[in-house]
């Protein structure tokens, strides 16, 4: 954060830029000495107490709100996590909104409210946690994301989105 603190450390976090939901169990994306290894195994290998999973940016294109497809897949995917440590705490952290200018135009607020509505429903079908995340990068007036959030192409979030995003995590989660 801008005091220097982190969030979180390299250890505790699995991550690839540009990742979508169907690649969780698939996409080798954490390294240990022993070789790269998909988001399951990590979780296998790492056993966390807890897991906040956060996708769903990368597969958005247009207005659609029609999220079966989506949350049939995002199911599978979280359910191959879960498989890999029974024990973990599953959370499923909403999609982030954006800001109303943004360079990515085929990624609306209408699409990210209706699929944040069915991971709600999908986390309730299957005892996960949702964390809602977006309500605290959310301008109230505007239904977007607050402009300050966000980078200047409107989808990725900027330092202050980040600092903002974490203390909400930290506080609801």
């Amino acid at each position: 954060d801008s005091t220097g603190h982190s969030f979180t450390t390299r250890q505790n976090t699995i991550c690839v830029v540009g990742m979508g939901i169907d690649a969780i169990a698939s996409l080798p994306c954490m390294d240990f000495y022993t070789g790269r290894y998909t988001m399951p195994q990590a979780v296998k290998i790492l056993q966390p107490e807890r897991v906040i999973i956060t996708f769903g940016t990368n597969n958005l294109s247009g207005t659609s709100t029609d999220a079966t497809s989506f949350i049939e897949r995002y199911t599978k995917q979280i359910q191959a996590v879960q498989n890999a440590y029974p024990s973990v705490d599953i959370i499923v952290n909403s999609i982030p909104p954006v800001a109303q200018r943004r360079d990515y135009i085929n990624v609306s607020m209408t699409q990210i409210d209706a699929f944040n509505k069915a991971i709600v429903e999908m986390c309730e079908k299957n005892e996960w946690k949702y964390l809602n995340s977006a309500e605290a990068l959310k301008d109230k007036k505007t239904g977007y994301g607050q402009a300050e959030y966000f980078a200047s192409d409107g989808l990725h979030l900027s330092q202050k989105g980040i600092e903002a995003l974490f203390k909400y995590i930290r506080s609801h989660s």
